[in-house]
């Protein structure tokens, strides 16, 4: 083989300029691939560093569960996510929720026979549709619900939120007492209102 190259010396330094076109673009992918792994490698530390950061601000916090322990005006919605067969979305760790926590004087106002027959087993499924009217995947702190926006909860019920020119908000109506509670696995704003 060798011999014949030397036989048509054109052939064969065409050839070796072609070999060495390849040798070049073989070199030119070595180095992007290498920083292709190189940027791959560096965006996957970068990602792993932030789920190890959320990780450990998820170990910091407590599960919604406790968050709504720890306050006293919402004991009524404990009791209804309890009866529903809801509460597991408050203590699970795998997605994140925003519960519109209304409070005990909010299920106070559909009386008190309402609220004892919703928590009859023969209505949980009406009231497990109640509950989802209070649960939206995500977490979303109370300064981005602005007035127009909406979300759609668990239960496929749209929620719209309203602001005031006195910076005062509300959620289908609900007024906000207290906001941007957080949990582990999820955020509690609570709210003055049962949301039908």
């Amino acid at each position: 083989m060798l011999i014949a190259r030397w036989k048509n010396p054109a052939k064969f330094a065409a050839e070796m300029k072609m070999n060495k076109m390849k040798s070049t673009l073989l070199a030119c992918l070595l180095v992007v691939t290498g920083f292709g792994f190189t940027s791959c490698e560096q965006k996957q530390e970068e990602q792993q560093t932030e789920v190890v950061k959320n990780s450990a601000m998820k170990e910091e916090l407590p599960s919604l569960n406790d968050v709504l322990k720890e306050e006293s005006n919402i004991k009524t919605v404990l009791v209804a996510l309890d009866s529903a067969k809801m509460s597991w979305v408050l203590r699970q760790d795998t997605d994140s929720y925003i519960l519109f926590a209304p409070t005990d004087e909010a299920f106070a106002l559909l009386g008190e026979e309402a609220v004892a027959n919703l928590l009859l087993p023969e209505n949980r499924t009406t009231l497990f549709n109640l509950v989802r009217n209070h649960i939206v995947k995500g977490r979303v702190p109370s300064e981005v619900m602005t007035g127009g926006m909406s979300a759609e909860t668990e239960s496929r019920t749209k929620l719209v939120f309203e602001s005031a020119e006195d910076g005062t908000k509300t959620v289908n109506g609900a007024n906000f007492v207290k906001t941007d509670i957080e949990g582990s696995n999820g955020i509690v704003h609570i709210i003055d209102r049962v949301i039908e």
